[in-house]
């Protein structure tokens, strides 16, 4: 049995349990239990969310002049678009960290760049 203070059960629909026991056996190197799965999971998910944005490095954030869209309209109210010069149509660019925050997508922006999002 086993202890209840470190464990606790989970559940799960029967596809997403499936899921899980297929990515058990095929994921790793060898199978693993879908314990290791979730944890597996869950961690890879955290380390992706939590990005420090206190220090100097560069990180990937929303493009300031295409809202990460990768084209910008000509002039306003006009149907013309062309590829954005900034992020060369991808979307994102490499900005320093303290100049960026999370927004409540996850995603990270520039600081002054509000997306207009309430909590």
């Amino acid at each position: 049995m086993p202890d209840i203070s470190k464990f606790k059960s989970v559940s799960v629909s029967t596809d997403t349990h499936s899921k899980l026991l297929s990515l058990a056996q095929n994921r790793f190197e060898v199978p693993v239990s879908v314990q290791k799965v979730i944890e597996f999971l869950l961690e890879k998910e955290i380390k992706r969310k939590m990005v420090d944005l206190t220090g100097k490095e560069e990180v990937k954030a929303i493009c300031p002049r295409c809202f990460g869209n990768g084209f910008i309209r000509m002039q306003a109210g006009c149907s013309l678009q062309t590829n954005c010069p900034q992020c060369d149509c991808e979307g994102w660019v490499w900005l320093p960290a303290e100049r960026c925050r999370m927004n409540i997508e996850g995603g990270i922006e520039p600081r002054w760049m509000k997306s207009g999002e309430t909590i």
